[in-house]
């Protein structure tokens, strides 16, 4: 099985239905959500089935946005944005040297990189690409839960690792689950993603709250989806019931564990997005060779600040939510501003038509106007708009950029028509590379194998992509005989070196 790598193509690639490798967020919402939104007294014109229904898609929009504004708006989203950024950037110089060359892509990779033909620039690639992917799984906890068997009375554990990368806190979530295994605790990895998910859910439950105050707040059962099996089916392993539970609000609950055990039972919501904030404003990640031989990755883990964080703070602090955020986190915040200030938006970047720009020209559009208006926002409030319930608000901000599949459909919002074209560019330079360090022989077209939502209504080839479709296009792999027609996937095929002109429809 090949190594997992660094882009989007893979659901190990995404939190929720966010695409976070390429801010990609994908929501289904009703006419009658919306209206929801705008007018939150009609909640009472529903029975209590389509309240239910209604509010669940309010909170998945909430959720997903607050994702968004995670991913851009903090000191971890932001380095495991860029650092993807820079892999995708260093796999186009690659593409280019091979291009220059006369050399092309040669698949699978891993039969490729055995051979003593194989360039150098491709194996160091390839190392430095599976080692971020080592990283990147660890700041994220992306791992399997693991089950053991008893309740803890512990509110995390700390789970060493290998890899020479420090322990990952984990959370127990214990259950009673009968005969033959009576209690067993689940072992939730807290990383990145859990923070995230934490954060979402906390977002969601409060603005549902303030927009609808005199519901049930029981409406909505949020805290694990147990997959029911069937009475026939045979009694699980440990292992299984362990995959039978997701856990969304993992760090709420880890939070709840540890303030019981301290003989409190109630705390502001608040406090779980302000220790969240926090944590997510101390992790970073990044990757650079440091020989012709070695990789170094850093990995500040976001979450161990947060479990830091519980122990290094009163009860009393912790049950107020009254605790200031460390200096140096402002200081940081203040420096990265100024740094964006100085920068280009997108069209400073030199010759940014070009297909080997794209991703820089995306990341300038998104630094100075998505991230440079948050951070604007955090340092004038004290960072109270990440955490403070007049402020979260910006949830709903329209004059944000995004991209967004609304019920099916992708849509651009704010975002200028070259900038667009640098997205689409950038998702399919992105893709193409998860294909090949993924060890694919045939490369497939994330449009015409809908390979990402909203595929279907994006067109590559100037109106022409369901005629192209027709006639067999949409994929690509050594010997092919059918040529390829002239779209932005032949092209970044092209522009990549993983074919030639020749095996293009020359128009």
């Amino acid at each position: 099985m090949a190594e997992r790598v660094f882009l989007s193509r893979k659901d190990d690639n995404k939190i929720g239905s966010f695409e976070y490798g390429l801010g990609l967020l994908n929501i289904d919402v009703s006419k009658e959500a919306w209206e929801l939104v705008k007018s939150p007294k009609r909640i009472h014109e529903y029975d209590p089935d389509q309240k239910k229904q209604y509010l669940l898609e309010v909170c998945a929009w909430i959720h997903e946005r607050r994702h968004y504004l995670d991913t851009f708006g903090t000191i971890a989203g932001i380095s495991v944005y860029a650092s993807r950024l820079a892999c995708l950037s260093r796999f186009i110089k690659v593409s280019i040297d091979l291009k220059h060359k006369g050399v092309t892509w040669q698949l699978p990779i891993e039969k490729w990189v055995t051979d003593e033909s194989c360039p150098k620039e491709v194996k160091d690639l390839r190392r430095f690409l599976i080692s971020y992917g080592i990283s990147t799984d660890f700041f994220f906890g992306n791992f399997e839960p693991q089950t053991i068997p008893g309740h803890m009375p512990e509110a995390w554990l700390m789970m060493p690792n290998s890899e020479n990368l420090p322990g990952m806190p984990m959370f127990p979530f214990s259950l009673s689950v009968g005969a033959p295994h009576g209690d067993i605790s689940v072992l939730f990895p807290i990383g990145f993603e859990a923070l995230l998910e934490g954060a979402a859910q906390a977002v969601s439950r409060n603005l549902v709250d303030t927009l609808f105050p005199d519901l049930n707040r029981d409406i909505l059962v949020d805290q694990i989806i147990v997959l029911h099996r069937e009475d026939h089916e045979p009694e699980p392993s440990r292992e299984e019931w362990a995959k039978m539970v997701s856990l969304y609000n993992a760090t709420d609950l880890l939070i709840s564990k540890y303030l019981r055990n301290q003989g409190v039972h109630e705390f502001p919501r608040a406090l779980v997005l302000k220790l969240t904030d926090i944590a997510l404003s101390s992790g970073v990640i990044s990757i650079e060779d440091i020989s012709d031989s070695t990789t170094m990755t850093r990995i500040d883990s976001a979450a161990i600040v947060f479990v830091d964080m519980l122990e290094s703070l009163s009860v009393d602090q912790l049950k107020n939510n009254d605790f200031d955020y460390p200096e140096h986190i402002d200081a940081l915040y203040v420096r990265l501003l100024e740094k964006i200030r100085q920068g280009g938006d997108w069209d400073t970047v030199l010759d940014h038509e070009s297909i080997y720009n794209a991703p820089h020209v995306w990341q300038s559009f998104l630094a100075q106007n998505l991230t440079k208006p948050l951070l604007e926002r955090r340092i004038e409030t004290k960072h109270e708009s990440m955490y403070g319930k007049e402020h979260v608000t910006q949830i709903f901000d329209r004059n944000l950029p995004c991209v967004q599949v609304m019920n099916g459909q992708l849509r651009f919002e704010n975002i200028p028509e070259p900038v667009q074209r640098s997205w689409a560019q950038q998702m399919i330079l992105s893709e193409i590379a998860q294909q090949i360090f993924s060890n694919e022989e045939v490369i497939l077209c994330p449009r015409a194998h809908r390979m990402l939502p909203g595929m279907e209504s994006l067109d590559l080839s100037g109106g022409k992509c369901r005629r192209n479709e027709r006639q067999g296009c949409g994929s690509w792999r050594a010997g092919r005989e059918l040529l390829l027609p002239r779209c932005v996937f032949s092209s970044a095929l092209s522009a990549l070196s993983v074919v030639t002109d020749n095996d293009i429809v020359q128009e």
